[in-house]
């Protein structure tokens, strides 16, 4: 496995690397007719470039999400089978940005580690932007109607942001969280929407669980 990626590099066009490296097109992301379907083209085009991607069950997704391990010839990716089919791909890419960077020289596995918390906070805020970019590009999103002769400060209802979200097969918070980095959308109409959206979740709780996961799956 030789592709890598350096924390110095501009997140969104680490982003577009990656994209195309993925072979993920714009054409085939608007194809998908749910997040399952989202789920599978992500995995199978990791898979591809050569990172065995499993899921695993017996803790919580509170616990852990997902975890990478930095084997030099077989990268491997674990997926929390709890997380929602919507939030995996963001888990996996996230992973797969780790990945990466390991092989950029710029991390090394947990117990070889000695970074402060600060540091990394910085590390993961960086895979975080890179993670949103490849799911929601720049120059796409851009040109979505709703965001058209919008004001940063204008305020989102819930519905707005699911829309977009399903379009993308993301969750609506990563979504909304996007428009943030792209200064779509003020701080302040963002922290609004997001207590409205963590109102709307006490009151309509997630059914996905994240689906059944085979034996070869989690083996």
């Amino acid at each position: 496995f030789s592709l890598s990626a350096r924390l110095s590099e501009n997140p969104e066009e680490l982003a577009v690397r990656i994209r195309k490296l993925l072979g993920i097109t714009e054409e085939k992301q608007f194809s998908w007719k749910n997040n399952s379907d989202a789920w599978k083209d992500w995995r199978n085009a990791i898979e591809t470039v050569g990172v065995l991607v499993l899921l695993f069950n017996d803790v919580e997704n509170e616990e852990v999400r997902g975890v990478s391990l930095f084997h030099p010839t077989l990268p491997v990716i674990g997926i929390n089978s709890h997380e929602k089919s919507s939030s995996r791909p963001f888990t996996l890419l996230h992973e797969f940005v780790h990945i990466l960077l390991s092989k950029g020289q710029e991390e090394k596995p947990a117990s070889e580690e000695n970074r402060s918390e600060p540091e990394w906070n910085e590390i993961e805020r960086f895979a975080e932007q890179v993670t949103g970019a490849i799911l929601t590009p720049k120059d796409i999103i851009k040109k979505e109607q709703l965001l058209l002769n919008r004001s940063t400060s204008s305020e989102w209802s819930i519905k707005e942001i699911q829309r977009l979200a399903n379009k993308y097969k993301i969750t609506p918070l990563a979504l909304a969280t996007r428009l943030l980095v792209l200064n779509l959308i003020s701080p302040l109409s963002y922290r609004k929407w997001k207590d409205n959206w963590k109102e709307y979740l006490t009151q309509n709780p997630p059914k996905d669980k994240g689906g059944f996961a085979t034996p070869a799956q989690k083996a």
